[in-house]
This record gives C-alpha cells, structure tokens and sequence, in this order.
C-alpha cells in the first residue's frame, strides 16, 4: 500500500500547535510558528529579488531558524548552501564565491570569522542577514527585522528548491554538490523519499527525531528534514555527547535517528552501567552513514539495542544503496541492495561491468526523474564522474551473486604497492579489532623500491601506552589476520586522528603531514 506523505508545508497547516523543535535548555517551537516564518522568508527572498536557481548561504549552529531557511528556500525554487562554520576564513571565502550566494544568513558567534572571509571575496557585507538575540544592534537587515515585514501565507508561486552541499574537503579542495531543480511542486517533491518509510519504519505524523549532528552535513540535515515532512518532532542536542544522547533519547521519547560511525564507537565506549540506566525502548530506528563502520561495532550495536540499525550508502550526491540490521547479519560487511529507485553497477577504468565479486569503482543511478548531480563550476570533474546515467562518488566495491554492494575503499585512498592495489579501509577494519587500538588511519607513502608502502597511525584506547612490545604485538596481529602485502611497513601512535565531524578521516592531512616530514628530514 502507499504511503501518503503530507510534506511540511500541509502538515504544519494543519498540526499548527504540535511541537515541532524542541532546543534542550533553549524552548521549543510548534509547527505553526516554523511555517509562518519560512512564509514569511520565502516572500522575503522574492523581494530581494532572488530567482529560481539562485543560491543563499547559510553559516547557524543547528537552531529552530535553520529550518525556518531550509523550507522557505524548498518552497523558493533556489538553493540552499550550508556553510561548515569550522572552516577558515579563505575556505569560507572559496565556498561564498563558488556558490554565487546573494544572501547569507550568518549567526553572530561567526561574525569574526565572516567578515574575516568576506574581506577575501567579493561578496557585499549588506548581503548579511545575522542572526542573534538582539540582531538589529547588529545589521539594520536583521533576521527578525526581515521577517516582520512580510505576510505569513503561502506563495502563490512555490517552484521546488534544492540543497547545494560542498563535501568535507578530505580529498581536496571541497566541492560543491548541485543536482539538478525539481521539475515538481514541493509538496510533491517528497513523494521521491517514501520509501524511507516503508525502508525503515517511519511513521508518517507520528515520531521524534534526534539531531545529532552538524546540519551543514547533508546526512544530518537531510533526514531531520525528510522527518519532519513525515510530522515528526525534533529534537536538537547541541553540542554532542555520548550520554546527553541517551539521556535526551529516554527524556524526549526518541524513535529515529542518524549516526555515525565514530558516535557508535563513543557509546560503546561509556561505563555499562551508564549504558543500561537509560531506557532507550522508543527507538525504532538508527540510521548510519558516511563513513565505514568496523564489523565489531555494529556487531555490538545491534546485539544491544536489537534489529533497528540501519545502514545507508551514498554521499552528498544521492542514495545509493540501504540495509537493514537482518541483511547485515547474513552478510556482515555489506552496505546491502540498492536502495528503492536506486541502480549500481561496479566498472573497470574502461567502463565495463566486472564479473561478480571483483573489485571495480561503484557507480550510481538515482531515482528516474531526478536527474544527475553536477560538480559547480567543475565541468571536467562532472563529466568524468558519469557514464550514461551513472554516477560514481569515487568508491570501490564488489557485489556479490544477489547484487549485495560490499565497499572496499575510496578510489583517491588506494595505496599501490609493487603493482599491487592494498585498500587502506581493509587494512583499518583489520586493526580495529585489536584490543589496544582505539582509531586507525592507513595512507601511502612514497617508497623508491615498490612506489608506495603503507604506514599506520593509531590511537590508542584507554590504558594502552605506546612502546616497542605493543608494537611488535599489533605486527604479530597483522601477520594473523592480513596477507603479508598488506602490513604497516611502519607505525605511529597519535593523540587524535584528524576526523571531519561526519566521521570521515582527513587523509589528506595526514599525508601532507608525513610527506612534509619526509621531505624536512
């Protein structure tokens, strides 16, 4: 049977008084008063004089307002640019420029870095819209100013907008993700996401979402915002903490929500008994994503809290493929089926499908009718992602006889050793398991005898010290559970690894980091 979705924008209309955010410590926010100020905005942004595929820019600590922006500018048919606030100020200046944003809405707390990074663009300060408590002390264009000056009713005219995320940047330079405008209401729009109800459970009208993480991450925002056009309410944490997570899941009822990797590791890590006060029997469902997840964690994952961890695969460019806790139990490793809509194919640099098993770079084809995403700007990378109406993220992986996708690595981390490919994720899964370590990272590093060799950078768990024994023990634990070609040539221990706040590693940095050692010495 289908599932009807009612979109935000009905369901506000007609749950106007339903708590639709709930800031611990700060208040909450019913559905009514979030709809009339995205109105109020989205008259707003018409005024200014922004049109379908512009962009506006977004710099907020997770809020109320920001989805206040993210609606108005869905119900706009312009495209919405989180900008990460952890960004330096040319970073910040690069993603401005790049994305053509005419407006930005920025919170006081980043006026520093903003107008550090503005000073670096050619972007006009009177374009600022800021955000605060008191915001008219600030810039006569205040947020609240703006707002008071336009009508709470729908637009007549609502083209469907878009979100334009930049990646993490742990490759390179970010890049900005921009998929083609809908070519539908934006009510109707949402009818492309129904098969994350029946996927995961949701219940449409009826559940509380935990936000977790950062909403300039595409993981975070998006399935708040898909949940609250099923009706449900959210629940913002701040700034996150492993036992605030579980205390806000048992405080506020919670039944869906979206992690990642490193939070399973860090709630893992609490003291049982912190683990087994909290009642966590509303969740119904927690969504993981955007990095590897070691096969021990999410072993330890489901054998506490039962089949309700879910997987997704795919990136700020689209879904990819989705799995249930039952499917990863038959096939530990797996990132399952392509999702409902979705299509992959696994191909060899010259675009042919490898056999069954082999190892090739993931390609993905979205939901039909919603077109190919495009690199900004980049029209080489663009058209060197895509073959016909695939896309590929820059994974490998293989798929086995049921069409289950299992990742190897990222293309850009492959490490060649002697004309040998060595994936650094295998590697790290591997290592993970030891005892003593904590965190892993596995890059290549020049070698004039075999091209690159692989060196490993661990952290080390709690009441582990680094020395030689230890060092030989994790060398005796490679030759046990890895091929020989694939063994750290040699290891360090570090503090903390370089992580983005998704979970993905900065290998880049890493390398940069030991290449220029290399060099120095």
């Amino acid at each position: 049977m289908k599932t009807e979705l009612p979109g935000f924008w009905q369901y506000a209309e007609q749950n106007s008084e339903k708590i639709a955010i709930v800031e611990p410590g700060i208040g909450e926010t019913t559905f009514g008063e979030l709809l009339s100020n995205c109105n109020r905005l989205s008259h707003a942004l018409r005024e200014k004089g922004l049109s379908r595929g512009d962009a506006i820019g977004v710099m907020l600590p997770n809020c109320a307002t920001i989805f206040e922006i993210y609606f108005a500018a869905m119900q706009s048919g312009v495209y919405y640019t989180a900008i990460n606030h952890y960004l330096a100020p040319p970073e910040i200046a690069y993603v401005v420029e790049n994305s053509g944003a005419k407006l930005l809405f920025i919170h006081e707390q980043y006026k520093e870095q903003i107008e550090a990074a503005l000073g670096k663009s050619d972007f006009e300060a009177e374009s600022c819209i800021w955000l605060s408590e008191d915001a008219d002390d600030i810039n006569e264009c205040g947020y609240s100013a703006l707002l008071s000056d336009y009508p709470d009713h729908l637009p007549e005219t609502r083209p469907a907008g878009q979100t334009m995320l930049y990646s993490s940047g742990t490759s390179g330079r970010p890049k900005g993700i921009r998929p083609p405008l809908p070519e539908l209401p934006p009510d109707d729009y949402m009818i492309a996401r129904g098969w994350m109800v029946e996927q995961f459970g949701f219940r449409v009208g009826d559940g509380t979402h935990l936000l977790n993480g950062p909403m300039h991450h595409s993981g975070p925002l998006s399935y708040a915002a898909v949940s609250m056009h099923f009706g449900h309410t959210i629940v913002i944490t701040g700034k996150w903490d492993a036992e605030n997570a579980l205390r806000f899941i048992e405080q506020h009822k919670v039944s869906t929500t979206f992690m990642v990797p490193t939070m399973f590791s860090r709630i893992l890590a609490l003291p049982q008994d912190i683990r087994s006060q909290h009642d966590l029997s509303s969740l119904e469902a927690v969504i993981h994503a955007a990095a590897p997840c070691p096969v021990p964690i999410k072993q330890a994952m489901i054998e506490w809290l039962g089949p309700i961890i879910y997987e997704t695969y795919g990136g700020t460019e689209g879904a990819g493929t989705s799995c249930t806790s039952e499917q990863w139990l038959k096939k530990p490793g797996t990132v399952g089926p392509p999702a409902p809509g979705m299509s992959l194919k696994v191909l060899d640099d010259n675009g042919n499908e490898v056999p069954t098993g082999e190892i090739g770079l993931v390609y993905l084809a979205s939901t039909p009718g919603l077109g190919l995403p495009s690199y900004f700007k980049d029209e080489e990378k663009t058209t060197a992602s895509r073959r016909d109406e695939f896309y590929t993220i820059g994974d490998m992986g293989r798929v086995d006889e049921n069409g289950w996708l299992f990742l190897v690595d990222r293309q850009s981390d492959m490490i060649i050793s002697g004309g040998v490919n060595i994936y650094p994720a295998e590697i790290e899964q591997a290592l993970v398991q030891h005892a003593a370590i904590e965190d892993v990272a596995i890059i290549g590093l020049p070698n004039e005898e075999w091209g690159e060799e692989v060196k490993a950078i661990i952290k080390l768990g709690a009441g582990y010290q680094a020395s030689d024994e230890l060092t030989d023990n994790i060398k005796a634990f490679c030759t046990a559970n890895l091929a020989k070609y694939k063994h750290p040539r040699s290891i360090d221990y570090i503090d903390q690894l370089p992580r983005a706040d998704n979970g993905k590693f900065y290998k880049r940095r890493l390398k940069e980091q030991y290449l220029a050692a290399k060099t120095a010495s």
